[in-house]
């Protein structure tokens, strides 16, 4: 498979059909047996529970993989989406995933228009009863959406109670306030997350690549309207892992394929710093044909959609390989915690389960350690500086733990 990939015709249609997460409305997917030479790492060992040492702080959690980034058709548009639910359930028990996030494209704004409002509503519970038969599988299915602004950028939107949300807010009041959309989502247990937030256009003989998919508060200069601005500030994480940007777009174009998750991780440490919040990194296929990846891996407390979100909403998750999620750390001879946790202390240990060869350990996105699978290190830090501690683990990569970081509330 990897001979036909470096084949020139093979490569060039891989690239026009799947490059750059291709979120547009003529862009399409590339089938099951078009496979990248790299991929995650197994969904049925993703299944399998943690690796814990002694005194893990693992021991509560089971890990999850899932996907949480998947179009669908319907909601989704037949000219953008060419897989239905039955297809979608079908390739999720065959990857092996716990759960797929389902978010069918959602234009800019919709809650102002009574029309596209009830589109949206009618979209997710025809998405329900389509789902209704398959609720006793192995796969949880979390309807959510992505919202697709053109100018400005997209956002995964999960969890929340849309139908209470828009019930309390009509067209006309959200006509004047846009925000209080994403206020109130969130209120209502929402998780809001930036899709491939630095996808900017590339120089290439590819339509797709040349697209801006990126997140404009990131990649251009303001003023942004004011949704977008609530975005910004309530946005829980960002789409650290994109399979088709990383594994395509710049793994090809930019001979790099860790260009963008690298730069999406220090971009998180830096907002974690400046603004105290928890913030994590998710992944997602994109996929809008035929196939899915595990991408996400949560430590849940529960196999339900509860415990999902939980785990999301408390930093426990890792991103391309469950192996990530085995980070733990404590300060001195505190008990170990794992992701997602605060600690204190100007000397931080930090240990990485599995067996794995390749371990790098960061703080504020600056390499410090690499240590062997299970190996206890003594990493520096600040006393009174707010650090985020990650590591990376063959080509996953964890969400953070925060040492002398003083969280807003919520965060």
């Amino acid at each position: 498979m990897l001979a036909s990939l470096r084949a020139p015709t093979r490569f060039a249609a891989l690239l026009a059909l799947t490059v750059a997460g291709a979120c547009s409305p003529s862009s399409t997917r590339p089938d099951e047996g078009a496979a990248t030479p790299s991929t995650p790492a197994s969904p049925a060992a993703a299944a399998k529970n943690a690796p814990e040492a002694a005194g893990s702080a693992l021991a509560p959690y089971e890990v999850l993989a899932g996907d949480f980034h998947c179009h669908v058709n319907p909601p989704d548009s037949p000219s953008d989406v060419a897989r239905g639910i039955d297809e979608t359930v079908e390739l999720a028990a065959q990857e092996k995933l716990d759960f797929v996030v389902l978010t069918p494209h959602v234009p800019a704004r919709f809650f102002q228009s009574s029309a596209q409002r009830k589109a949206v509503l009618d979209g997710q519970k025809n998405l329900q009863k389509a789902l209704a038969p398959h609720a006793n599988g192995k796969t949880i299915f979390i309807r959510g959406m992505e919202y697709t602004d053109h100018a400005y950028g997209h956002a995964g939107v999960a969890f929340g109670d849309l139908e209470a949300v828009l019930s309390e807010l009509d067209a006309r009041t959200l006509g004047g306030k846009p925000e209080l959309f994403f206020e109130r989502y969130v209120d209502k247990g929402g998780l809001l997350v930036v899709n491939h937030p630095f996808s900017t256009p590339l120089e290439s003989t590819v339509a797709i690549a040349r697209a801006n998919l990126s997140w404009r508060p990131f990649t251009a200069k303001g003023p942004f309207p004011s949704e977008i601005q609530a975005l910004a500030r309530l946005a829980q994480g960002y789409e650290a892992y994109n399979f088709a940007i990383t594994e395509l777009r710049d793994r090809f174009l930019l001979a790099d394929s860790e260009h963008s998750i690298s730069r999406i991780l220090a971009r998180m440490d830096q907002e974690s710093v400046e603004k105290k919040r928890r913030l994590i990194p998710v992944g997602g296929s994109d996929s809008h044909s035929h196939y899915l990846r595990a991408s996400t891996f949560v430590l849940s407390k529960t196999r339900s959609q509860e415990g999902i979100r939980e785990a999301l909403a408390a930093g426990r998750v890792c991103v391309r390989s469950r192996d990530a999620c085995s980070l733990e750390v404590r300060a001195g001879e505190g008990a170990w915690s794992a992701l997602g946790s605060s600690v204190r202390g100007s000397v931080v240990e930090a240990r990485v389960g599995g067996d794995s060869q390749d371990i790098e350990l960061f703080v504020n996105g600056t390499a410090v350690a690499q240590p062997a699978a299970g190996e206890t290190v003594k990493v520096q830090v600040p006393a009174d500086k707010c650090s985020v501690i990650r590591a990376r683990v063959g080509e996953g990569y964890s969400g953070g733990v925060y040492a002398n970081c003083d969280l807003a509330e919520g965060g």
